[in-house]
């Protein structure tokens, strides 16, 4: 008697089957983004064909991202070294987190200089809300580590010495941004209110760029003192400037600064030699600055005083012979006359036009003039000055 099939036999639930930890990890969702996708392979490793070493850590990478961004990787996998054949390459000098923040900006484009984790906070909050322990209270070993000036500072090192070009540029952004805004020149949201003067011309006094200087002073001397190993013009000017600039203002007006300051000189030759290299430099260049200043303020006067006479030859012009009033009649609607208006300032390009009272249009005696050149289109004869009064 035929007997019907039951099939195949049914599999039994293997070990496999019933642990979890077994089963093969679901792939991870595919990256809305060219820069989420790259930061997923950072952070999961996948497809990684080259593996960084440093401070006990691994870091699956990709020769792909690193060799287009940086020469020194390029270099070992190009150099038939045990290091393109093994795709190891041990990093023994650097700071694991730096080389964390290495590959965040290689991954990225951008790294976290902050010890605290980034928050609804902007990086420039922290920085701004930086309490420096004052003139005489040296920082700690492990406060200069975790300090985001000097992490910008070990960033740019980074940069050059694996040759980063993107990351040397983002590092030096980071702490000329941070020299412009709350060491050298603030914005003037940033300016407190009371107890400080401007300097001649409206410039920031001496005081007044001392009180901003000291309230960074720790980490101010700690990032010059590091920067002046670099030979970078652009370091030198945001973090060891700012110091030179000011250092004859704080030898009278705050000795015990100016005392703390020597004391660094005196043990680090190298910062001595550049900080007596950059006070040379800004006093050149503040020299050059007054001369032409002065020079300007010349070209003004002579200028402006042409101005005055040029305004007078018309006056002079009307009173001696009051038919020439219909000169001033606008040619455009006809029925308005015009009358002289200050419509600039000494240092732009018009200072006096005819104006037409009805519509607005200004007439061709119209008085344009650039600094340092005096009056141009001027119709009127030479009128000269004379005791008492003008005379043609």
């Amino acid at each position: 008697m035929a007997t019907l099939s039951q099939g195949p036999a049914k599999r039994k639930a293997s070990d496999d089957d019933t642990d979890v930890s077994k089963r093969p990890k679901p792939p991870p969702k595919p990256a809305a983004t060219i820069h989420d996708a790259t930061l997923q392979l950072l952070q999961t490793g996948r497809f990684s064909d080259l593996t960084l070493k440093c401070g006990g850590e691994e870091f699956k990478v990709h020769k792909s991202v690193l060799c287009m961004q940086s020469s020194f990787f390029s270099a070992c996998m190009d150099s038939g070294l045990k290091e393109s054949k093994s795709n190891v390459i041990q990093l023994t000098d650097e700071n694991v987190e730096d080389v964390k923040r290495m590959l965040a900006f290689l991954y990225g484009g951008s790294y976290w200089e902050h010890p605290e984790d980034p928050t609804d906070k902007s990086s420039f909050d922290h920085y701004r809300n930086y309490k420096d322990p004052g003139v005489g209270h040296v920082r700690s070993d492990e406060e200069r580590l975790r300090d985001a000036v000097l992490v910008n500072l070990r960033m740019f090192e980074i940069a050059d010495k694996f040759g980063i070009p993107g990351l040397e540029k983002q590092a030096l952004q980071k702490l000329q941004a941070y020299s412009s805004e709350l060491v050298q020149m603030p914005g003037s949201r940033h300016v407190p209110r009371r107890g400080l003067e401007m300097g001649p011309g409206g410039l920031f006094s001496d005081r007044l760029r001392a009180v901003f200087l000291m309230s960074q002073w720790q980490r101010i001397l700690d990032a010059a003192e590091r920067c002046s190993e670099f030979e970078s013009e652009s370091l030198w000017a945001c973090l060891i400037d700012p110091i030179a600039d000011l250092a004859s203002f704080l030898a009278t007006d705050d000795p015990k600064a100016f005392e703390e300051l020597t004391q660094r000189l005196a043990g680090n030759a190298e910062f001595a030699v550049r900080m007596f290299q950059r006070t040379l430099h800004l006093q050149a260049k503040n020299a050059i600055l007054l001369e032409a200043k002065s020079d300007q303020e010349v070209k003004e006067r002579s200028s402006f005083r042409t101005s005055v006479v040029t305004f007078l030859r018309h006056v002079t012009r009307l009173m001696k012979d009051t038919t020439h009033i219909t000169d001033y009649d606008c040619v455009v609607c006809e029925n308005g006359r015009c009358y002289p208006q200050i419509v600039g300032t000494r240092t732009g390009h018009q200072v006096i036009d005819f104006i037409c009272e009805n519509c607005s249009s200004a007439s061709d005696y119209s008085l344009s003039w650039a600094v340092g050149q005096g009056y141009v289109d001027d119709p009127i004869p030479d009128v000269e000055l004379v005791e008492g009064g003008l005379a043609e």
